[in-house]
């Protein structure tokens, strides 16, 4: 097994997975040896297998959402991943492990301990996840995207969440190129990569309640993709309806107002953009972390906030949308918040960072972060 400079552990969700990415290719592009421990068929073994990155298979066991008692029995799976783990972390010898969530972190942040191994964490929600909670307790550096995480841990650095270098790229051209509202309203709606049919059903029933003042990107998951479009056209509207956005850039810059699930990666994204953005957070994410993210956003002046168990959520919605069509410079007043809010160097503080992890190895390798 191949040794490496840096280890990266993330896996689950594209929130862990996706900024894990960024940070893994910009470390690779300065001219690290950089690995992915994640869990086998998964999102992050797909995405280090598209970008030719070594992957390492972690059979860690899952807790979340189970009984006391179920907890009890993988106790000895997660000892046996642990071992497991040891033996690896010794074959590939990696400098720095770097974990941005979920369960496949535990045993590698566990033995990184153990083997008194240099490890940072990076939490991308307002609320830290349960595997991020645990190895704060180990980690040598705490990276957080909201200034409250572990606000009362010496160790916390706020660094916001990297996004890829590319789209950072997009985002500060569409930011510099704002143009005027002017109708019809270009509105994305993003119902997170999986898609929920009643967030969907919600957002078309707004779009039934407005008139024709508004033109729609829908990503709207795969399942659900066929009978949104179905009824989009049945009532003669304007929308392009796909399961998912493979160009986020593009969507982004063409859009005027983005309704969005409140994960933590889509928020700093569409913040990135100078987008004022409606969000519904996702009522089943572990510890209502998604209500935190758009609370904090909200405060902040740049998003509003609905909910998906209102009965009368498309009304709001339609609402929404309709005061921002009515209230030009009340939509302006937010573009020019959001972009006084937007981060363009999370990915160059984060990546620095994790260097000077490196005790003091840096000087081996030079360049900048980039995509």
């Amino acid at each position: 097994m191949a040794k490496c400079d840096y280890l990266i552990a993330a896996g689950g969700t594209g929130g862990h997975v996706f900024p894990a990415l960024s940070v893994a290719l910009a470390l690779r592009y300065i001219g690290y040896r950089v690995q992915w421990l994640g869990q086998a068929n998964s999102l992050e073994s797909t995405v280090a297998k598209a970008h030719d990155i070594p992957f390492v298979v972690q059979k860690s066991p899952h807790w979340y959402g189970r009984s006391k008692w179920e907890k009890l029995t993988i106790l000895f799976p997660l000892y046996k991943a642990i071992s497991q783990m040891a033996t690896q972390l010794k074959e590939i010898n990696p400098q720095v492990i770097i974990g941005f969530g979920g369960h496949v972190t535990v045993p590698v942040g566990i033995c990184a301990w153990w083997q008194k191994r240099l490890l940072a964490i990076h939490e991308q929600n307002a609320i830290p996840g349960k595997a991020n909670w645990l190895l704060s307790s180990f980690a040598q550096v705490i990276m957080v995207a909201y200034p409250q995480t572990f606000q009362y841990n010496p160790r916390t650095l706020v660094t916001g969440n990297p996004l890829r270098g590319a789209l950072t790229d997009a985002a500060q051209t569409a930011r510099q190129k704002m143009r005027k509202l002017a109708v019809p309203i270009r509105v994305l709606i993003l119902g997170g990569s999986a898609g929920s049919v009643s967030m969907n059903n919600a957002v078309v029933e707004a779009f039934i309640q407005l008139g024709q003042d508004f033109t729609i990107w829908h990503q709207t998951g795969e399942k659900d993709a066929d009978s949104i479009r179905a009824r989009y056209e049945a009532h003669h509207k304007d929308a392009y309806v796909e399961p998912f956005i493979d160009d986020m850039a593009t969507a982004y810059s063409w859009a005027d107002v983005v309704v969005s699930r409140a994960g933590a990666l889509s928020i700093a994204e569409i913040v990135a953009f100078a987008k004022p953005s409606i969000l519904i957070p996702n009522p089943r994410c572990a510890n209502n972390h998604q209500v935190a993210n758009a609370m904090h956003y909200v405060e902040q002046k740049v998003a509003t906030c609905s909910f998906e168990d209102n009965p009368q959520l498309a009304q709001e919605l339609a609402g929404k949308l309709m005061y921002w069509s009515a209230n030009p410079q009340a939509y302006y007043a937010v573009v020019e918040t959001a972009k006084a809010l937007s981060n363009d160097n999370a990915l160059d503080t984060v990546v620095t960072t994790c260097r000077q992890l490196y005790q003091g190895q840096d000087s081996m390798v030079e360049g900048d972060a980039m995509d």
